[in-house]
């Protein structure tokens, strides 16, 4: 330890002396005197949390809401959306119907049936055949003008939606955001 003369400056570097440790005794009593008293002398006093910055899950969860009500529905839009709607709906129905057909024809079930409807309805006994593809070309062109039966009928509706809006004040609905 470097030590220094009376108007001299400390040398960088070197270390003050450093003053005695007080003992343990000493140090026990300090604390002693500065730890609060009891609990129960002081009435609780409630924390409130710290505002933090919310964590990417904490505003991945939050959600926005707002509502909206539906006054007006574009017939042109309905008649578009209704004719997609029901086309793909027939189609999946009508492929169904394909793939039953040529399941139960490859168990023999169709040629079964003709059998039992030829002896049913014919006097000697006549053949009578199911034509799979005249069936279902028929059914196809049946199922192509429900589609368009449906879809006039939901633009219909739609007509009557917008007058009993004029009336009534539309549909409210909630809609959510999640961020």
């Amino acid at each position: 330890m470097s030590q220094t003369v009376e108007g001299e400056q400390p040398v960088p570097g070197s270390e003050p002396e450093s003053e005695p440790e007080p003992d343990a005794e000493a140090e026990a009593e300090a604390e002693e005197q500065r730890r609060p008293e009891p609990a129960a002398e002081f009435p609780a006093v409630e924390t409130l949390p710290i505002p933090h910055e919310p964590s990417r899950r904490e505003r991945r969860a939050q959600v926005r809401r707002t509502r909206v009500t539906v006054r007006r529905v574009g017939p042109i839009s309905v008649l578009k959306l209704s004719l997609i709607f029901y086309f793909c709906l027939w189609l999946s129905v009508f492929l169904g119907l394909v793939l039953a057909f040529g399941f139960a024809s490859g168990l023999g079930v169709v040629d079964k049936a003709a059998q039992f409807w030829g002896k049913l309805f014919s006097d000697a006994g006549a053949s009578f055949q199911i034509n799979g593809r005249w069936i279902f070309s028929r059914l196809f062109v049946i199922g192509s003008v429900m589609v368009v039966v449906a879809s006039v009928f939901t633009v219909v509706v739609a007509f009557l939606y917008n007058l009993i809006c004029d009336m009534v004040g539309g549909l409210e609905i909630t809609l959510s955001e999640k961020r």
